[in-house]
């Protein structure tokens, strides 16, 4: 818990400039770290999530009034807002408010009427810490060296503008709030995909696996086949199989242009080998006779009588 909160005024130093007049979307508040006022007074933000976590919190905008009226009341006459703080952001080493400025203050500005912003916010007295922003109001002379309201936004290329109207393909008059929805439109796309139109990577990564899988195995098989069926014609033999089925499987027509240009010179060693190989019809009766008069002559026997 900080000690002894009390509230205090304190400018904006302001190191965003802009080259136009116009009422900006989000201005500086504090810069993060130190900061001294033109009559010493010393203030420091060392914790601006604080300050982001307290407006959060509290879930009410907070009011830019005029000269700080809100802080100076003296009557109950009414205190017209200039504009109202929607969001608090960290950036660029500052703490930032994004302003919704009303149209009779958007104007002024413009007009440069009023030219700088000036904080309220509460402080710990001892040790200089801001602990929280309560409001915020246009003046006329602020207490440190910054940079007018109309300078603090920053420009945005026309040509740029053009292009992207482009790209989203919306009108050429289209508003800076149109391009901004048509962006976050894509980006809320983007993050949740139509799962009819899209497939997840995984899922496509998978299908990819599979099927080059079996794309291999069917290539394996029209390889081993074919393989096999040039062993059978007498194309190779069995020591060719390997360098065979490698050659078929990295280039398929190389292996066709050599079966081609080759002639089954091994089809021998396929051939069935269950029956004995018998000579000629018509030799077994020579040789039958000049085994049995071999046999009669040792025998004594005449030539015929083994017939």
């Amino acid at each position: 818990m900080w000690p002894d909160p009390m509230p205090a005024h304190a400018p904006v130093t302001c190191d965003v400039s802009l080259k136009g007049k116009s009422a900006p979307e989000w201005v500086q508040l504090f810069p993060v770290g130190q900061m001294q006022a033109r009559d010493g007074r010393r203030w420091k933000l060392t914790d601006p999530e604080r300050l982001i976590a307290a407006f959060e919190a509290d879930k009410v905008d907070i009011a830019i009034d005029y000269e700080h009226q809100a802080d100076k009341r003296t009557g109950s006459g009414p205190v017209p807002a200039a504009g109202w703080i929607r969001a608090l952001a960290v950036r660029d080493g500052a703490l930032w408010g994004r302003v919704e400025w009303t149209e009779r203050a958007r104007k002024m500005i413009e007009a440069r009427e009023y030219r700088y912003l000036s904080p309220s916010f509460m402080f710990d007295r001892k040790q200089g810490e801001i602990i929280q922003l309560v409001g915020a109001g246009l003046v006329h002379r602020p207490a440190l060296h910054l940079k007018a309201l109309a300078e603090q936004e920053t420009t945005m290329d026309p040509s740029f503008l053009d292009d992207l109207t482009q790209l989203l393909g919306l009108e050429a008059d289209a508003t800076p709030d149109t391009i901004l929805a048509s962006v976050r439109a894509l980006r809320k796309a983007a993050e949740n995909p139509d799962p009819a139109r899209f497939a997840p990577v995984e899922a496509m990564r998978d299908l990819l696996h599979e099927h080059h899988g079996q794309a291999e195995k069917r290539a394996l098989e029209r390889a081993e086949a074919k393989v096999e069926e040039a062993f059978q014609k007498g194309y190779l033999t069995g020591g060719m199989r390997d360098w065979a089925l490698q050659l078929c499987r990295k280039d398929e027509a190389s292996f066709d242009d050599f079966l081609a240009s080759a002639v089954p010179q091994f089809a021998y060693l396929t051939e069935p080998t269950g029956k004995a190989a018998l000579p000629p019809e018509s030799g077994r009766p020579a040789l039958a006779s000049q085994a049995q008069e071999t046999i009669c002559a040792q025998l004594g026997l005449k030539p015929d009588a083994l017939s």
